[in-house]
């Protein structure tokens, strides 16, 4: 697969994502995942952290800028 073609199967897949997430009610966000005891609130701010995360990593080892990853810009998503 070339290059330009990986990213391919990712159209529209952020804009998909967040439709889905942006109609959680406040309900659904609290509801508890009872084998982890984290809200669903928690598991999506640790998966946008941890994917923050490995994009800061990424870029880092790519030698792109990653002076946009403050904490500051992160921090919140697990709040």
């Amino acid at each position: 697969m070339a290059p330009k073609d990986l990213l391919t199967p990712l159209l529209g897949q952020r804009e998909e994502t967040l439709k889905v997430f942006g109609s959680l009610s406040e309900a659904d966000l609290e509801r508890i995942d009872y084998s982890s005891g984290w809200s669903v609130r928690d598991i999506l701010g640790h998966l946008a952290r941890t994917e923050l995360g490995a994009a800061f990593f990424l870029r880092a080892e790519a030698g792109y800028d990653t002076s946009t990853m403050a904490p500051e810009d992160t921090d919140g998503v697990n709040a």
